[in-house]
């Protein structure tokens, strides 16, 4: 994955909204099959017997034993049986939001990939479709962290050449605004400074950030802040005092407030952990 997609992609899972729409496991029949449709849901397939057909975009694929497929919301699909030895499959409708906009809209990623730990995956899944068929206040939280286990392992075990921004001006605006907040986080960032750096209204900056990250810009900043605190804690031997200034806090009151607000420790106590 290239280093611009991975930030953009860090900074912003903390806002990603996962919702499950059905799961199941199913042996496909004989007449399975559906024709040029565009769901409002993004599709996962893990294939584990049989034969069949998809054609997401432009793109036929014949998926195989042991092969994860994606078919984002939006996109023209088609699928079929091309046999009689017709598909057993794990599968889910579902959807991930950042903001308000569709989490394959902003990053592309390969339709198929092939899957090395079957076992790992299909335990996955089962969890997914168990949880999916409760009503338990507990199985939602299940199924939406195998969702995002099964998500997880889908960017992890992809192409590092497949995965990368969708070339659009929103994206790469948005891309160009997470890198200036992040090379600049040891410095005083206002909304109105940011708005003025990319020539919009501060009122219409506000809503164009939130519409893409779900937060709003001074929350997003202070995140960011926060998780390069941690990290310096972690990884460096400065004190409280020099971290507090290459965060941008400016004192070390702001500093352990801020960090106690958003991780339940002050800085010390984290670090010692």
């Amino acid at each position: 994955m290239h280093e611009i997609t991975h930030q953009f992609l860090q900074s912003n899972l903390d806002h990603l909204q996962v919702s499950i729409v059905v799961a199941a496991y199913t042996k496909c029949w004989d007449a399975w099959g559906e024709f040029d449709f565009i769901p409002d849901y993004n599709k996962l397939y893990f294939i584990c017997e049989g034969e069949g057909w998809m054609k997401i975009g432009s793109k036929d694929y014949y998926p195989a034993r042991d092969q994860l497929v994606l078919a984002p919301a939006g996109i023209r699909q088609s699928y079929s049986t091309i046999n009689t030895n017709t598909y057993s499959k794990y599968w889910c409708h579902f959807k991930a939001k950042i903001g308000d906009i569709n989490l394959f809209d902003l990053v592309n990623v390969p339709y198929l990939i092939d899957v090395s730990d079957r076992k790992k995956v299909i335990n996955l899944f089962e969890k997914l479709v168990s949880s999916n068929d409760s009503n338990t206040l507990c199985s939602q939280f299940e199924e939406k962290a195998a969702l995002m286990n099964i998500l997880g392992y889908y960017f992890e075990n992809s192409s590092a050449d497949e995965v990368a921004l969708v070339s659009s001006s929103s994206v790469s605006r948005m891309n160009d605004i997470n890198k200036y907040i992040h090379e600049n986080l040891c410095s005083s960032i206002t909304v109105e400074n940011l708005a003025d750096t990319f020539h919009l209204h501060p009122n219409y900056f506000i809503k164009y950030f939130k519409k893409y990250t779900g937060t709003s810009p001074i929350q997003y900043i202070n995140r960011a802040r926060i998780d390069k605190a941690k990290l310096l804690l972690k990884s460096t031997g400065l004190s409280i005092t020099e971290i507090s200034d290459k965060t941008g806090f400016g004192d070390i009151y702001h500093f352990s407030k801020s960090f106690k607000s958003f991780t339940g420790y002050s800085p010390s106590d984290f670090r010692n952990i």
